[in-house]
């Protein structure tokens, strides 16, 4: 598991994800979708550039580009780690994952203005998300927001997707493998309990068979 800070040297991230991306781009299925999610979370986010994101996916050029000109620091944790190039996802244990988040919250509690989750609730068991959300309403700000997105279909990819900001408004879906897996069976009432520490802000369906969550932070004591 990889956590990097761009804002210390955004250049020779950037650079490295660039030719991380070249490397069996053919090979690489990418589906664009509109992302309302996303649209309304950058909205929420103070517009002076004192802004503190999480990404809980790997590290994408394109997404540092289009965040470091809004955001005074990015920490990027690649929650569920494994190889994004081929799909051959091995996920880390579970006491691996939450500390990793735990160490960052003893250092940074009440930082973070934006999670960026992605879909990582999709391939957690219960248990394990619940410790995840945990350690992620210590690292929020009060009124920070989490996007989420969830399956709602059946079967889903047997890795995670990697997501790439086009622009505030449109997310590139890029398919790390074509085999499947069963889907992540959370309905809505199912999330709005593995969030607890947050209120569901908005909620959206979309066409392709996901729907993306925008939580806020609790108040303390609320």
């Amino acid at each position: 598991m990889r956590l990097v800070s761009p804002h210390i040297s955004p250049g020779s991230v950037a650079r490295a994800a660039s030719a991380e991306e070249e490397v069996e781009e053919e090979q690489r299925l990418v589906e664009s979708h509109p992302s309302p999610g996303l649209k309304a979370a950058l909205a929420s986010i103070p517009a002076d550039g004192t802004c503190r994101i999480l990404d809980l996916g790997p590290s994408v050029a394109g997404n540092l580009e289009f965040v470091s000109p809004l955001a005074s620091r990015v920490q990027i944790v690649d929650l569920l780690g494994g190889d994004t190039l081929t799909g051959k996802t091995a996920f880390p244990g579970h006491r691996e994952r939450v500390g990793v988040l735990r160490a960052l919250a003893d250092e940074h509690a009440g930082s973070f203005h934006l999670v960026l989750a992605w879909d990582i609730f999709n391939y957690l068991p219960i248990e394990q998300a619940q410790a995840v959300v945990g350690e992620l309403a210590r690292l929020c700000r009060p009124a920070g927001r989490l996007l989420a997105i969830v399956v709602e279909t059946d079967t889903m990819p047997a890795s995670p997707n990697r997501y790439r900001i086009i622009d505030e408004e449109n997310l590139a879906y890029e398919l790390l493998t074509t085999d499947l897996r069963g889907g992540s069976h959370l309905p809505p009432a199912a999330v709005e309990r593995l969030l607890a520490g947050f209120s569901i802000e908005h909620s959206f369906v979309l066409r392709h068979g996901v729907r993306e969550y925008l939580a806020v932070r609790r108040e303390l004591g609320s």
